[in-house]
């Protein structure tokens, strides 16, 4: 593996640095709801760096998740490398050492994600359908990170070993707000109480309002009916395991 370029990223929980904005406009007017400033060109700014280490996958998200949020970003992964591929290409070499063979337990060894801004999405359909916003802007922007002997614990984990952080797209709280990923509501709660109100006949505009002030995300009509259906589609798929299991039972019985 090659030299860590320690560029751009920092070691523990330190606070994300202030943003750099380098623009030839610096106004923030024109909020999109999906999308990047429309003079993305002319736009150049640095977000905060990153923590270095990590010690599971599962942190890595974990503080990835609270990075984006304090600092307006969304990535997405782009590619991953299995442990199991990096310990084949280490056992093929003429010399290798037991003790270089990364851990199984880590699954993927290496990931490198993208800013979602940067993501080229080819055109599908005929395109009739031009109300989507498009989200790509080109950014350069990418995070990769890679399972690693830390130097400090002589243990295995996550280290983040380039961090490229220049965004050619502003970095607003009204835009991170409402990425549809940003949107989403996941508490087992609330989707529960949802469930209920789908149950007792609940308009979409009720469950709308009680989301919105129940977990303060931006959610939007579009949301609430996508999650209603995922709540049908669960709940059917409930009622068939059920069914083939009373089935089972029956024939057990006779």
């Amino acid at each position: 593996m090659s030299d860590i370029d320690d560029i751009s990223v920092t070691n523990g929980h330190d606070k994300w640095k202030p943003l750099v904005r380098n623009a030839s406009d610096s106004s923030d007017s024109g909020l999109g709801s999906d999308s990047s400033d429309s003079e993305a060109g002319a736009v150049s700014e640095t977000a905060p760096s990153f923590q270095r280490w990590h010690d599971t996958w599962d942190d890595f998200f974990k503080n990835l998740r609270q990075y984006e949020a304090e600092t307006s970003q969304l990535y997405r992964i782009r590619t991953c490398t299995r442990v199991s591929t990096r310990n084949d290409k280490i056992r093929k070499k003429k010399k290798w050492r037991e003790g270089e063979l990364v851990p199984e337990c880590f699954g993927d060894y290496y990931k490198k994600l993208l800013c979602t801004h940067g993501w080229g999405t080819k055109p599908r359909g005929d395109g009739t359908r031009t109300g989507h916003i498009g989200r790509s802007t080109g950014c350069g922007v990418n995070l990769s990170a890679t399972v690693s002997r830390c130097p400090t614990t002589n243990s295995w984990r996550i280290c983040v070993t380039t961090h490229n952080r220049t965004h050619n797209h502003r970095l607003r709280k009204e835009v991170y707000a409402n990425y549809p990923s940003t949107r989403r509501v996941t508490d087992p709660g609330v989707l529960d109480f949802v469930d209920k109100l789908v149950k007792a006949g609940a308009k979409p505009k009720r469950i709308l309002k009680y989301l919105q002030e129940t977990t303060g995300k931006r959610v939007i009509l579009r949301d609430v009916r996508n999650l209603v259906q995922r709540l049908k589609a669960k709940r059917r798929g409930q009622a068939t395991v059920e069914e083939r299991l009373e089935a089972v039972l029956r024939k057990v019985s006779i």
